[in-house]
């Protein structure tokens, strides 16, 4: 049984870098506008040029660069430690590319992949899985198939309404990333500030 001060700090290292990481890996990174893997690299890129110690790593296999960002093929080949792992492949390719998170040695991970609990019992099992690789692991992660996060004074964000929020004291945490973006969303009109939102 782990002892209550390895289980604190496995809390502060995914809270550092969950909100806090100065190195991010995108997984999945794409040139397709429109998708995920476009959108959570372009966000992350252009946090760079007010954080410019970030450093953001493509991966993706495919393709030879993304945003005119170099890429690799694994997490595993990317030439640094790496915080926050932000995973946008398919719901099946995610337990390979948990299992090198956990190599890597991540802190934090946010699954945007969708394919698992919501769709039945195949993809309970595959949500089963992910849980038992990061348990093994020692990783913590957010989702799968969430809406993303922001950490707003760290100028972090994967989620794709984060240009919404103004700094504030508030922080949210949603269940559902649908509700979530509807309670940030009226908070926001009502001129309310967030520090973090994770759906």
């Amino acid at each position: 049984m782990k002892s209550p001060n390895s289980i604190q700090t496995k809390d502060q290292e995914f809270a550092h870098g969950l909100f806090y990481a100065d190195s991010i890996a995108v997984i999945g990174a794409s040139n397709t506008r429109g998708s995920w893997g476009f959108m959570v690299l372009q966000q992350l890129v252009n946090s760079t040029k007010t954080k410019p110690d970030r450093k953001i790593w493509p991966v993706n296999p495919s393709i030879p660069d993304a945003l005119g960002e170099k890429t690799y093929p694994s997490i595993l080949e990317v030439p640094s430690s790496v915080e926050l792992a932000v995973i946008v492949v398919s719901a099946t390719r995610v337990p390979e590319v948990l299992n090198q998170c956990t190599k890597k040695g991540v802190t934090a991970a946010i699954i945007i992949s969708a394919g698992f609990a919501e769709i039945g019992e195949e993809g309970n099992i595959l949500q089963n899985k992910i849980v038992n690789i990061a348990q093994q692991g020692g990783l913590r992660f957010v989702g799968p198939n969430c809406i993303g996060h922001v950490s707003v004074q760290e100028q972090l964000a994967t989620a794709g309404f984060a240009h919404w929020f103004k700094p504030g004291s508030v922080a949210l945490l949603a269940q559902s990333g649908n509700i979530g973006s509807r309670i940030a969303k009226i908070a926001i009109h009502h001129n309310i500030g967030f520090s973090k939102f994770v759906g």
